[in-house]
């Protein structure tokens, strides 16, 4: 008696191999509804030859001996023996790597959502650069030929794309959207490029956010649907917020303002008709789109105007086009992936970014108006966001 205690005081790995007290596991005494687990292991501890790329999916069997945490014959393993590492990963059929649940590993977030505000922060991040660029060349340039530099270098940027399929990126069943949105991101990207040319960053960008305000009174006339009284009032309001920032005088309003208002309008076409091209179109087919046709399109503008750039005027306007091509991804990224009404408020860190940039390069300090018109502006939008549940885009 004293030696069986003494055995069994001993560490697991210098105990006795199989005998009489422990016999061999035989797959033929398993109960049915015993599993195997990650390790190879069998519910009663035992080793399964050739079962060691098993999952476990289901409860594992209670011990033959009846006691908790006790193998075959009775033998008491260690506790760290009973279960498997907390961060051990386990499949299961309904949150395998391939579902939208288990695509959680590593450092990529699980929620849709959450990468939808990221895509959006980077995208915001990307804007307000290039915004800065855009404003620093105007000064040598005029904006119709940075809008033809950032639509050339946009397409070599995607160049590989149509490379590497042989132009079949292109091939889709609504050309007369694409058509659409090429005309409308054209206009939308000439005006824009002389606000922020001629304005503040701060001034133009708080403006350009107009655009989901525009969006309600064309609902009205376009899709003939209803719009709420509450809807009108915050759309009112955000309207109110443009008067703060450009605060008219006598002599009316300047061309940079009529082309940031211009700019928004526009925009607000460009977002409505991209929003449903990405039901079914990658977002690489929806920008290439709109390279290859704004090239053409945008040349004859850029040759009336024409100034031959320097060596360093070129690497801006490449870097330029870059970020534009890149934050137009990343915008569609977040839309796919992300709720609307959730990853939308993301959005508007590019009037925080724009407003830093603009002090640090350009020395601009927009006073109390243009922060007040750009909450009011800001909060409208967040207003009329939240009155109507957008469903989720169906994407990665």
């Amino acid at each position: 008696m004293e030696g069986e205690e003494g055995e069994g005081r001993k560490p697991l790995w210098e105990r006795p191999g199989p005998d009489a007290r422990n016999p061999p596991f035989d797959p033929g005494s398993q109960s049915d509804n015993s599993t195997v687990s990650q390790t190879g292991e069998g519910s009663n501890g035992a080793d399964v030859p050739g079962e060691g790329n098993r999952v476990n999916l289901q409860k594992p069997s209670p011990p033959p001996s009846g006691g908790r945490g006790l193998g075959a014959g009775g033998v008491k393993f260690p506790k760290w023996c009973r279960l498997p590492h907390p961060l051990t990963p386990t499949l299961s059929p309904s949150r395998g790597r391939g579902s939208e649940e288990g695509r959680g590993w590593g450092l990529v977030p699980r929620s849709g959502n959450v990468r939808g505000a990221l895509w959006l922060l980077l995208a915001a991040m990307s804007f307000s650069a290039m915004s800065a660029l855009i404003k620093l060349l105007g000064a040598e340039i005029h904006s119709l030929e940075i809008a033809f530099f950032r639509s050339l270098f946009g397409l070599l940027i995607l160049s590989p794309f149509l490379a590497r399929r042989n132009f079949g990126m292109l091939s889709t069943r609504r050309v007369g959207l694409h058509l659409a949105r090429v005309g409308f991101g054209i206009v939308t990207m000439m005006a824009t490029f002389h606000a922020l040319t001629h304005m503040q960053l701060a001034s133009a960008t708080a403006i350009f956010f107009t655009s989901s305000l525009f969006m309600i009174p064309m609902a009205l006339v376009f899709l003939g649907e209803g719009v709420a009284w509450s809807r009108w009032l915050a759309t009112l309001a955000g309207f109110g917020g443009v008067l703060m920032i450009l605060r008219p005088g006598p002599e009316g309003l300047s061309t940079a303002a009529v082309a940031a208002l211009i700019a928004a309008l526009s925009g607000a076409v460009v977002l409505t008709t991209v929003k449903k091209l990405s039901d079914t179109e990658r977002p690489v087919t929806v920008m290439l789109w709109f390279a290859v046709a704004a090239v053409p399109v945008s040349l004859g503008p850029a040759l009336a105007v024409w100034t031959t750039p320097t060596t360093g005027q070129y690497v801006l306007l490449l870097v330029m086009g870059a970020l534009g091509t890149f934050g137009q991804y990343f915008t569609i990224r977040a839309y796919r992936v992300g709720e609307a009404t959730v990853v939308t408020p993301f959005n508007y860190f590019q009037l925080l970014f724009s407003g830093c940039v603009g002090f640090v390069m350009f020395s601009e300090i927009p006073d109390a108006w243009t922060w007040a018109g750009a909450a009011v502006i800001i909060g409208s939008n967040l207003f009329v966001l939240g009155l109507k549940k957008r469903p989720r885009l169906e994407g990665s």
